[in-house]
Parts: C-alpha cells; structure tokens; sequence
C-alpha cells in the first residue's frame, strides 16, 4: 500500500493563486452593502434613543449643573432647549425611536442572518480558489511528518542496539534526544502524529 506521503508525492503541483487578484462575488457584496445600510439605520436610530434618553434625564437636573454633568449638558444643549419649548414633544420622539428600533428587529436580524449565509458561500468559493496551494502544502507536511518519524524510530533503535550489549541500559554518551519527540512517532497508535495521520487519511484533502 502506497504511503499519505507517496499517494501526495504523485499529484502534479496545482497553479498557484494570487490573493490581490481575488474579488468578492456579486452576492456576497449585495448582502454586505445590504447588511451595512440596515446595520447604519440600527446605530444611528439607537444613537437618537440615547441622545434624548440623556436629554431627558438631564433636564430633570436642577441647575447650574454639576461640573461632572457640564460636558453631557453642553453636548445636548439643542435637545435640551427643545425640552424646555415643548417636553411632550420630546418625549414622543423617544417612544417614536423606540418603537422603530423594536419594528426593524427582525429586518436587522434577518439581514444578518443573510450576511453569515452569505459569508459562508463566499468563504467557500474563495476556499476552492486556495485548495490547490493548501494540498501542496500539506504534502510538504506529510513528508515531513514521516521523515521525522523515521528519524525518531532510527534514534530509538540506535539506543536499543546499545542497551543489549552495554552493562547499562543507558548513558550520557547516548543521551535520548527523541524522548520530547514521542508524540510524533507514526509507530505509536495514541501519538499524535498517528493521531493526526489517520484524519488525513479520513479526509478529502488528497483526493
């Protein structure tokens, strides 16, 4: 049976694909401009309800205002002036913006939810246009799993060799540099090399 490292080694190597030269597709960037529009009408109507909510509780305020309290009231000097024409007024508004803000919920919701959709599909296409790089990529990286597992198994036979003839099983001399290495040993079934070469094989990636 041919090796992960083998079956990789024999594809041909896929075109490379320039990021600068990709761009969004005409869906994806409907339902961002769609999503930033409703997201803008969101921000600015809870801009408002804040404003005259500040406005409002400030006006109730007795004057000369705290100095802690002077920037907020300067900031909302034109509201509070109008308070001060015509409170009812005001306090319309405020139950008109909340209103608004609980009516649009479920569009905003729902152009989010479209943009997430969205968002994957494009994420998807953009996937494909990389694939061929990522399995080159991680043919590298299958070799080299395997190479250093090699390496590992060939450092460990060194030392057993040692131990059956020496007096002692170890020694300074033979110190085990691939102690730290264990977990990338294709030979031991709970390693995490094994671990990880089994999911390459359980995937896609190199058909």
């Amino acid at each position: 049976m041919r090796t992960a490292a083998a079956l990789a080694a024999s594809r041909p190597d896929p075109p490379e694909t320039d990021a600068a030269t990709i761009s969004h597709s005409p869906e994806y960037a409907v339902a961002l401009e769609r999503w930033r529009g409703k997201r803008a009408e969101m921000r600015a109507l809870n801009s408002r309800k804040e404003d005259l909510t500040v406005a409002i509780h400030l006006a109730s305020v007795p004057r000369p205002f705290p100095e802690r309290v002077k920037p907020l009231s300067e900031k909302h000097a034109e509201l509070l002036r109008q308070i001060e024409r015509n409170p009812r007024r005001v306090q319309m508004e405020l139950e008109d913006v909340t209103d608004k803000i609980l009516e649009s919920q479920p569009e905003y919701s729902a152009e989010h939810e479209l943009l997430e959709q969205a968002k994957r599909l494009e994420a998807g296409r953009i996937a494909a246009l990389f694939r061929g790089r990522h399995v080159t990529a991680v043919r590298s990286l299958i070799s080299a799993v395997e190479q250093l597992s090699q390496a590992i198994e060939s450092e460990r036979a060194v030392r057993r060799e040692f131990a059956r003839v020496s007096p002692e099983p170890v020694s300074a001399a033979l110190f085990d540099w691939s102690s730290d290495l264990r977990g990338m040993s294709l030979l031991e079934w709970h390693s995490v090399a094994a671990t990880w070469a089994r999911r390459i094989r359980q995937s896609d990636i190199l058909k």
